[in-house]
């Protein structure tokens, strides 16, 4: 019996490693969900601790959450009784049922719970966390944290993914927690300079990453309009892409001196709506180039900002 069993669990692995359609993934979970149904007590921990990852993937394909919550438990109380040098060596499994108990959590509402396990989760495996930053946005709207917190979870999730690896459905089903922070500064939440500067980074990187992959998708093209009326509404485009946190009054003083000094006469909204028209795509550019930041930062952007206070404080002064 012990032999049928431990055959079942390497047939799931094998066929689980050469799966490409999804016929044939939909062949391994059955494999996964047999190796669960025969209740391989026997195995060694470390087997049922990589079985226990997988059936729960086969189960979240079928929603069946409590089954997940009970197994993914059984697996992290089994790592629990292991040698510290031995949950190391298990740690992607470790990191998966992290995210597998939490995912069941979630969906039963008790984000609380979920949203310890996430973070857990981010610092047991890199690949556990790339998918934990993502969840702790949905968590966070859950709880209706503050956009801080959100923006927190958001770019840590935007720095770690693994874009090379992501199709179209993918982005299109991540850009749903880019949509959130954008859609509340269209709708009037004020948002400081240092978030706008935030939210401009992770949607740089984000709509880049996308067009490499899909150029021509509607939701790319949905979201793209949503970032332009965002940034239109306070940033200045170039400045917030070359600025370190350390400088961000530099972006200040230029959004003060455009609201304060150029909005107020005709040709100086002219220029206003010109550089909202081009400046863009420019800042996308120099925002992914380091030399190039650096370069603008100190040719242009603190004289232009040395420039501008100036003419502010003369202008209160007087």
């Amino acid at each position: 019996m012990e032999n049928d069993r431990a055959s079942i669990l390497d047939e799931a692995m094998r066929a689980l490693a050469n799966a490409e359609t999804e016929e044939d993934f939909n062949h391994a979970d059955e494999l996964w969900l047999e190796c669960y149904r025969s209740e391989f007590a026997n195995l060694s921990p470390n087997d049922q601790i990589c079985a226990a990852r997988f059936i729960c993937g086969a189960l979240g394909n079928r929603d069946d959450w409590g089954e997940i919550q009970r197994l993914a438990a059984r697996g992290l109380a089994i790592l629990a009784t292991m040698p510290e040098a031995d949950k190391v060596s298990e740690a992607r499994h470790h990191g998966a049922l992290l995210n597998y108990l939490a995912d069941a959590k979630r969906q039963v509402g008790d984000l609380d719970e979920a949203k310890a396990l996430y973070l857990q989760a981010t610092e047991v495996d890199e690949d556990a966390a790339r998918g934990a930053w993502w969840s702790l946005t949905r968590v966070a709207v859950g709880q209706r944290a503050g956009l801080a917190e959100y923006m927190s979870y958001l770019a840590r999730a935007v720095s770690a993914a693994d874009f090379y690896a992501w199709d179209s459905r993918e982005f299109e089903e991540k850009s749903a927690s880019l949509e959130v922070p954008l859609s509340a500064i269209v709708n009037g939440y004020q948002a400081s300079e240092e978030m706008r500067t935030q939210l401009l980074d992770i949607w740089t990187t984000f709509e880049q990453e996308w067009r490499k992959s899909d150029p021509s998708n509607s939701a790319l093209h949905r979201l793209r309009t949503m970032a332009n009326k965002v940034f239109k509404k306070g940033s200045c485009f170039i400045a917030t892409a070359c600025c370190e946190p350390s400088q961000r009054q530099l972006v200040v003083d230029l959004v003060a001196f455009r609201e304060s000094v150029l909005r107020r006469s005709a040709s100086g909204r002219i220029t206003i709506l010109a550089y909202e028209a081009w400046s863009p795509p420019i800042a996308r550019f120099i925002a992914k180039r380091e030399f190039l930041k650096k370069f603008v930062r100190n040719a242009l952007v603190i004289p232009a900002a040395s420039i501008a206070r100036k003419v502010l404080n003369h202008k209160h002064c007087g």
